[in-house]
């Protein structure tokens, strides 16, 4: 690994952690109700949240600053749509799925660039991404109480409920499918298609019957809670698939 790309991996965690921690302060009182267990709603002073946004955006502008255009053109563009997303458009409903779905995926294209072959990257970004719609689109549901007791307008609050976990459904279904594209053209190969269905699938499928089985609003939220943590684990496991399938 070259010390461009390592640069661009620490780069993508730090602004990502920033992001993280500027979240959580703008979250504070929708957290206080439905994450009580959150550092913040335990009782975690919220400059030490703003203080470490500001120390890690700084260390991930600093790095792309002093090793490539690219990586500072990607961090800058990070920095402003995060910035944007915590502050305004997290409250846009579906268009701040959008924002970090795009966000997500973005870090892909990134190493496409970086590799001189970002046309192999493009069917990988449009997975990670309705990847992480799909996640946002789950949380907004378990996230319903504390974002409408704070007026937050996500998709769950926006268009309630029993819509937003139809529209979660699709999303994830759309996922699938999509997920099957790199196989069918042939650009990634068999390894990259078992590891996505022994891997991936079981915890994406799992989330969303889940959800469809709810009968409840407490079963609901029960299962978008349970349905984001699937997700997350299954995060890591489809990175690995594209890894793998790649050689």
């Amino acid at each position: 690994m070259d010390s461009t790309a390592l640069s661009a991996i620490v780069m993508t965690f730090v602004i990502a952690g920033g992001g993280y921690a500027i979240n959580d302060l703008l979250d504070f009182e929708s957290d206080r109700l439905v994450k009580p267990r959150r550092p913040l709603a335990r009782g975690l002073p919220p400059r030490i949240a703003l203080i470490m946004a500001l120390i890690l955006w700084a260390f991930g502008l600093g790095i792309a600053l002093f090793t490539s255009q690219l990586l500072l053109i990607f961090c800058l563009i990070w920095l402003v749509c995060l910035l944007s997303y915590s502050l305004w458009l997290k409250g846009a409903g579906i268009v701040g799925h959008i924002i970090i779905a795009v966000i997500g995926g973005s870090g892909l294209l990134l190493g496409g660039l970086l590799g001189d072959d970002v046309n192999a990257t493009y069917i990988p970004f449009a997975i990670t991404a309705i990847f992480h719609f799909t996640r946002e689109a789950i949380k907004s549901i378990a996230d319903y109480e504390g974002d409408r007791v704070a007026s937050i307008g996500t998709s769950a609050v926006r268009f309630g409920l029993a819509k937003a976990r139809d529209f979660a459904i699709l999303s994830g279904i759309l996922l699938i499918v999509l997920s099957l594209v790199p196989a069918i053209l042939g650009s990634f190969g068999l390894a990259y298609l078992v590891i996505v269905i022994f891997g991936v699938y079981p915890f994406v499928g799992l989330a969303l019957l889940d959800l469809r089985q709810a009968a409840t609003t407490d079963q609901l939220y029960h299962s978008a809670n349970r349905g984001a943590l699937l997700l997350k684990i299954a995060m890591p496991v489809g990175l690995a698939a594209f890894v793998v399938g790649g050689y």
